[in-house]
């Protein structure tokens, strides 16, 4: 099946998922042990309590907790009660602290979505967690990716996360593609390249901030750079030559 539309993740993907110096997390922990009234050690726990329950809540009812969800966590991990509007306030804090310490584009990623944009509908599928989608297409049109994405489908938007059909079969109605027409990257095996195939669409795995499934994976293609990639496009698009020969599943 020839591919129409490629989608794109976030996270590790085309953007960096480190949070230098620990800024935005302190951010929150500032702000957790203010209204608790705990030290920051405790509230610092608190928040890593959350964190992991939302892992564990996307791993079995795929679906991704949001920065309220992750309040509440941490609260009753505390054992702490506050009021409504202070657990609102507190999740205002916590989703907004990626617009205040931003995170960082991935060498190489808005040409990629550029050139692929060249040559067949381009797309983007990503979970969210404590950072809402709403913040994360904020960021994605400060840096110019909206000007060439089609589509954008955030876990806490479409009420499903990878690897769930869902968000897949919700990016594909909206490239106006079916799924066994679209290529997925993303950087890892169990959301982004399980996901796209249980939905019959094929899958590439982005390697060049996580290795971690570069000796395993069961992706079609595997880069570690987005040169790789834009090289590698006539293949994906076209059934070309990549530039350079050899097979980009090689890369």
């Amino acid at each position: 099946m020839p591919i129409r539309a490629i989608t794109f993740d976030f996270w590790s993907t085309l953007f960096s998922y480190t949070d230098e110096g620990g800024a935005r997390q302190l951010v929150r922990i500032k702000a957790l042990a203010h209204a608790t009234r705990r030290s920051y050690r405790a509230a610092a726990d608190a928040i890593e309590a959350a964190q992991a329950a939302q892992v564990l809540h996307h791993l079995d009812e795929l679906r991704t907790m949001d920065a309220l969800d992750a309040v509440r966590a941490a609260l009753e991990y505390l054992s702490v009660e506050v009021s409504e509007e202070c657990e609102r306030d507190l999740a205002r804090v916590f989703a907004r602290a990626i617009l205040r310490y931003p995170v960082t584009p991935i060498e190489g990623g808005l040409d990629a979505v550029a050139a692929a944009r060249r040559r067949c509908r381009v797309g983007l599928i990503s979970d969210t967690g404590l950072s809402p989608g709403r913040y994360l297409r904020r960021i994605l049109r400060e840096h110019g990716f909206l000007d060439y994405l089609q589509a954008a489908v955030f876990s806490d938007e479409a009420g499903a996360a990878k690897p769930s059909p869902r968000v897949f079969e919700q990016a594909a109605r909206k490239l106006q593609v079916r799924p066994s027409e679209m290529l997925h990257i993303g950087d890892l095996e169990s959301s982004d390249i399980e996901g796209a195939h249980g939905v019959g669409a094929q899958a590439a795995l982005f390697a060049a901030e996580n290795a971690m499934y570069a000796a395993s994976t069961t992706a079609e293609y595997t880069f570690h750079s987005w040169d790789a990639f834009i090289a590698a496009l006539p293949e994906i698009v076209d059934g070309e030559s990549p530039e350079g020969g050899g097979s980009a599943r090689d890369e």
